[in-house]
């Protein structure tokens, strides 16, 4: 039997890799934040530089709005389910334009991105939830296609509906997982070995935080057999339909 290569990340000191739900609500905030306030503040630096020549452009003004609006809504029910405590505000959710939007803003905040994410829809998706959490998970797994894979391959998000349940599949064609890794990844701090090879930069919390999220809408992410690359299937209980 194989040994695993994986590697936790060295920059956590131990007590933030507990189980202390205040450490864990400031480690889950301190992750998702990095993306997003890093975009902005690139998009910003580029609006100084084009006030400067009198060429704000209007759709990028937009665009780092956004990203701020979307820091503000999804941060208080992110420390909340880190923590343990149950967020109040759910709804029935199109998972399907969710994950359209989430394909949407990874092209317009990620370097080559536009090229290489393709999305489609096959079934009417519902489910019930807080749609800023479902962004959060969603938003992880299609990075962590994008991050993984070369920046020539495509990334596939489908959205469809399986046994009543709600699947959105994100598969890249990068080197895959091993199988002694396909479980660890999912631990926080940990990385796998083919990052930790590449040099490729990261925290080893975005697929934690991705299955916590489906778990708490009772539902699952998993990494499903794939013959090329990896496939990371997030998976939701549909809307009862109810009758008239």
């Amino acid at each position: 039997m194989g040994t695993s290569a994986v590697t936790r990340n060295s920059d956590y000191p131990d007590w933030m890799l507990g189980n202390d739900a205040v450490d864990n609500a400031m480690m889950w905030a301190a992750h998702e934040l990095r993306g997003p306030l890093h975009a902005a503040r690139a998009a910003l630096d580029h609006i100084a530089e084009l006030s400067v020549q009198g060429e704000v452009d209007p759709a990028l003004v937009r665009r780092t709005r956004d990203q701020l609006d979307h820091v503000l809504r999804f941060i208080d029910p992110l420390m909340r389910c880190a923590a343990g405590v149950a967020w109040l505000d759910v709804d029935a959710v199109d998972l399907a334009r969710l994950a359209r939007e989430v394909a949407e803003a990874e092209v317009s905040v990620t370097q080559g991105a536009h090229d290489r994410i393709r999305f489609a829809a096959l079934d009417t998706t519902r489910v019930v939830g807080n749609a800023p959490l479902l962004k959060v998970a969603l938003g992880n797994l299609v990075r962590n296609a994008l991050h993984h894979s070369d920046r020539d391959e495509p990334v596939s998000v489908a959205v469809r509906v399986v046994n009543r349940t709600a699947v959105v599949s994100v598969r890249d064609r990068g080197t895959g997982i091993p199988p002694q890794e396909r479980e660890l990844i999912f631990q926080p701090g940990i990385r796998g070995a083919d990052a930790a090879r590449s040099g490729r930069t990261g925290l080893g919390l975005g697929l934690f935080i991705a299955r916590r999220i489906a778990n708490d809408h009772g539902g699952h992410v998993r990494l499903a057999a794939s013959a090329l690359g990896s496939d990371f299937r997030l998976e939701l209980p549909l809307t009862p339909v109810r009758s008239s």
